[in-house]
């Protein structure tokens, strides 16, 4: 199953409305303008070659599963050096050097919650579901250690940017939903499309 140009659309305006709830929510609590944007989202599958380079380079990887009437795993993923200069900017106090420390994992953990929150916050809302979730985790390492054994389904990946003191950070939002949670989340779009 994939989804309609329709379908694609109305779920890169819920991420983009998560993911604006994040930014703000960021902004308020560092009291520094922080932009969050969404560059690009795609339905895509494991074996997808746009997948190869998450499941084999290490990265620094935020993960929180869900369950309800969709379950699967979010990550918000940066690559390590993207997650260090982030951490230099939002937390200048930490002294960043090339490692990441135990507080620093703390940080980055809760800059993932809230981002991943504001998104799946979002699906919620407007797709009236309710879902309960894990607390976040941090890891480091490779996505193929997180997905083996997970069974079949599909992702949504999101390219996003975060613009902080005029740099730019990458960033990607990789949400795994099982196959019958993704043909359900088809099924809530078309409802909010008017085309049910």
């Amino acid at each position: 199953m994939e989804l309609s140009a329709l379908q694609l659309d109305a779920l890169k305006e819920l991420i983009n409305i998560g993911v604006g709830k994040g930014a703000s929510l960021l902004n308020r609590m560092l009291n520094k303008p922080i932009e969050l944007k969404t560059i690009h989202v795609q339905i895509v599958d494991w074996h997808d070659d746009v997948l190869k380079e998450y499941q084999t380079k290490n990265a620094s990887i935020v993960h929180m599963d869900f369950n309800g009437q969709i379950n699967g795993r979010a990550n918000l993923i940066f690559p390590n050096r993207d997650a260090i200069r982030l951490l230099g900017l939002i937390a200048p106090w930490l002294n960043v050097d090339t490692s990441i420390s135990h507080v620093k994992r703390n940080v980055l953990t809760e800059v993932g919650n809230i981002v991943i929150n504001g998104v799946i916050g979002s699906l919620n809302n407007v797709l009236n579901l309710h879902s309960s979730y894990t607390l976040p985790c941090y890891s480091d390492g490779a996505l193929y250690d997180f997905f083996v054994g997970m069974g079949k389904g599909k992702f949504i990946l999101a390219n996003t940017q975060y613009a902080i003191e005029d740099q730019a950070i990458k960033g990607t939002l990789l949400i795994f939903l099982e196959l019958n949670s993704f043909q359900v989340l088809g099924e809530l779009l078309d409802n909010i499309n008017g085309n049910a």
